[in-house]
């Protein structure tokens, strides 16, 4: 194996040297800083879409955090309701024989 198919093989990137002449080496370092800058983007865009997951389960969970608190308000009126109507049934006199209603 020559030395210019050595060379193609640690950078992963074919270089065309005119002449069949050997690449720089600031050939090689400029093919391994785009390769990692290449990986590091990669990286990025998985992280951003983490990011992106993170936010959109922090809203979803402040939704239905807001939604649980106003059930919960709910239930405690409700339950004052019914109260209240226990407290007046309490109040009110007897009904009489004519005033209750009939069973079917």
């Amino acid at each position: 194996m020559s030395q210019q198919h050595k060379i193609e093989d640690i950078t992963k990137t074919v270089w065309t040297v005119p002449d069949g002449a050997h690449a720089h080496q600031e050939n090689l370092i400029l093919s391994c800083l785009m390769r990692m800058a290449t990986a590091q983007e990669a990286m990025a865009k998985n992280y951003l879409l983490l990011q992106a997951d993170v936010e959109y389960y922090k809203g979803r969970t402040n939704h239905f955090k807001t939604q649980y608190q106003a059930l919960i308000r709910q239930n405690i009126a409700l339950r004052g309701v019914i109260t209240r109507m226990k407290n007046k049934q309490k109040q009110a006199p007897p009904l009489s024989p004519e005033e209750t209603i009939p069973e079917p």
